[in-house]
């Protein structure tokens, strides 16, 4: 009987403490540090052996595989808007964020800064990439946890969020699309890319982060197969230096309809990632998909 009291009483206090809200994120502006980085040594320490599946919580570090400050047709302006987030309730953090520009071709184009984050709080950059890098274009975003002395910090529990937006010329409104944080992946097959449509209405990009940091400037070339609803497939390929972007837009004289997309890799090393983009030719509607890997075989 005492056992069962006890049990009990154990039932009520530990139901009770499940139930108490989180505190709230505290919103603050984080504070510009000195810190020396060297990203390709943060890419050796962060990436390690992790699954490559799309960030469902806080890590240590991660990616935001789209991410830009640039110009388009029609008098559009796309430029990220950026969230970090420190989720450690008590201690401050670090994060180095380092962005590598598309087509740069090596890890030694990449331009770097430090934050400091204050405890449980959270911040946004309506444009990040100009912002905080002072430069313009198309690129890859990688947020690291990092100690005082610049170095990789395993006990960092960060997040984040990114949407690329912009003003619609003659309307009061804004169109954007999400590229959500995903994790730092090694793996090495084959990844997915569901959900996409490319015909007569719709337009489709295929987007290749290549961060695997090797002492070789040679890039990697990517196989992209292409099986449309419509019966039509097509055999693509795209090469994607180290540490950089590449970027493939569909044939848009092909009628695909709905996509399904496999991109493999030229090698069994991983250090990368996919994501696909539409857009509606009219309307500008549009949705992103992350490539997703096949972890069974």
């Amino acid at each position: 009987m005492k056992k069962l009291l006890l049990a009990l009483s154990c039932v009520v206090v530990c139901t009770s403490a499940l139930a108490q809200p989180a505190a709230p994120r505290r919103f603050a502006k984080p504070e510009l540090i000195d810190l020396k980085l060297n990203p390709t040594e943060l890419f050796r320490q962060a990436t390690g052996p992790r699954a490559a599946v799309s960030s469902e919580g806080p890590d240590n570090a991660f990616l935001f595989a789209v991410a830009g400050s640039t110009s388009a047709a029609g008098g559009l302006y796309f430029r990220s808007e950026v969230t970090l987030v420190n989720n450690d309730t008590i201690f401050s953090q670090n994060v180095a964020v380092i962005y590598f520009p598309s087509n740069g071709g090596s890890c030694s184009t990449a331009t770097s800064q430090a934050l400091r984050l204050s405890p449980n709080t959270f911040y946004v950059w309506p444009d990040f990439v100009n912002t905080i890098f002072h430069t313009s274009g198309l690129g890859s975003i990688v947020v690291v946890a990092v100690d005082s002395n610049g170095n990789f910090d395993s006990t960092g529990n960060i997040d984040g969020f990114s949407r690329i937006w912009t003003p619609i010329p003659g309307y009061q409104g804004t169109a954007s699309q999400s590229f959500p944080s995903v994790a730092i992946g090694g793996y090495p097959g084959v990844q997915y890319i569901y959900g996409l449509q490319h015909d007569g209405a719709f337009r489709t990009n295929v987007f290749i982060f290549n961060y695997l940091p090797t002492g070789s400037s040679a890039p990697r070339t990517f196989a992209i197969n292409v099986v449309g609803l419509s019966g039509n497939t097509s055999s693509l390929s795209l090469s994607v230096g180290p540490c950089s972007l590449g970027v493939l837009s569909l044939n848009p004289n092909v009628n695909f309809g709905a996509t399904s997309m496999a991109v493999v890799p030229p090698d069994s090393a991983g250090g990368w990632f996919a994501f696909g983009s539409t857009v509606d030719n009219l309307s500008g509607d549009n949705w992103s998909v992350a490539g997703r890997p096949d972890l069974i075989h």
